[in-house]
């Protein structure tokens, strides 16, 4: 509601109307958010969530012109919040590539569908905030994260440059928390490029590392595009062997579906639509998901040749 208090003109509300609710919004979730969770305790998800957020909102009411508490307030949550995430990230004492902590358990963060989204949200943080204490923490910690993606990436042998998630496993595992969900990554992956691209952009980069980001990036959408095992182009409407979901359910031109993942049986393989998968489980791989789309875009958007 905030960006959309930017647009050029009011929509089926009008604009101070979005920038008012996005600030009784976040009013609301500076108080409440724990209640909203089930056990009570922010993750690293409430952290980057909220860090966007405010950011976003403090970016809109400053453009307002709106000075005063609702900026001042919006302002602090976010330095509160860039804090916070900065302070998940965990370096090894070994050197190895490091890791978002998710929760008071120490886990570290996995996430099938958004895991380049902490790094956006501590760019964003930075240009909106160039001057505060933690620009520049927040802009070492993404790119270090970055990096470090990149870093446990080429640590084995790996022709399609794929990412390797915190875990050290290429896909989302099976066995999860919520004993059931988990289907291909394309969102997941195009999220990495958005962010390995913004990255790129960053003054501090060298020539070397900004070389490595893009060919990362780049190698995510390829493999969207149809450069990987199965050579399926999972972008409907083009390319070849586009895959087809549910005849009830047409996949649609522009769409992009859920995606490979790893075997059916076994972890350590890979599977898109494998013929021993049971009945009813064809979504993982061949369903049209917005996000996957809605990350592509952004991923092209942000795209350096």
């Amino acid at each position: 509601m905030a960006r959309a208090s930017f647009a050029d003109a009011d929509g089926d509300f009008s604009r101070s109307t979005y920038l008012r609710t996005a600030y009784e919004a976040f009013a609301h979730l500076e108080v409440h958010n724990r209640s909203y969770l089930f056990d009570g305790i922010e993750s690293v998800v409430d952290d980057y969530c909220a860090l966007l957020g405010t950011t976003e909102l403090a970016a809109a009411l400053r453009s307002s012109r709106r000075t005063g508490n609702w900026l001042v307030e919006a302002a602090n949550a976010a330095w509160r919040r860039a804090d916070s995430l900065v302070s998940r990230y965990v370096q090894p004492s070994d050197g190895g590539p490091g890791w978002f902590r998710a929760d008071e358990a120490g886990r570290p963060f996995v996430h099938a569908v958004e895991p380049g989204l902490p790094i956006l949200a501590l760019l964003r943080f930075a240009e909106v905030f160039p001057a505060s204490r933690q620009a520049a923490r927040a802009r070492r910690t993404a790119l270090r994260a970055m990096l470090d993606v990149l870093d446990r990436t080429a640590a084995v042998p790996n022709p399609f440059n794929y990412p390797r998630n915190a875990l050290g496993q290429f896909f989302f595992p099976h066995e999860n928390e919520t004993g059931y969900w988990w289907q291909g990554e394309n969102a997941a992956i195009a999220s990495l490029a958005a962010a390995a691209n913004t990255c790129a952009g960053l003054s501090e980069v060298s020539t070397t590392d900004r070389d490595r980001l893009t060919t990362f990036a780049g190698d995510q959408l390829a493999w969207i595009l149809g450069r990987n095992p199965y050579d399926t182009c999972m972008l409907q409407g083009r390319g070849r062997n586009n895959p087809e979901y549910h005849s009830d359910f047409p996949n649609l031109p522009g769409g992009i579906v859920n995606g490979i993942t790893s075997g059916w049986t076994d972890e350590r393989d890979l599977a898109f639509l494998p013929p021993d998968a049971a009945a009813g489980e064809e979504w993982r791989w061949s369903e049209q998901w917005i996000p996957h789309t809605a990350w592509y875009l952004l991923a092209t958007a942000t795209h350096r040749s």
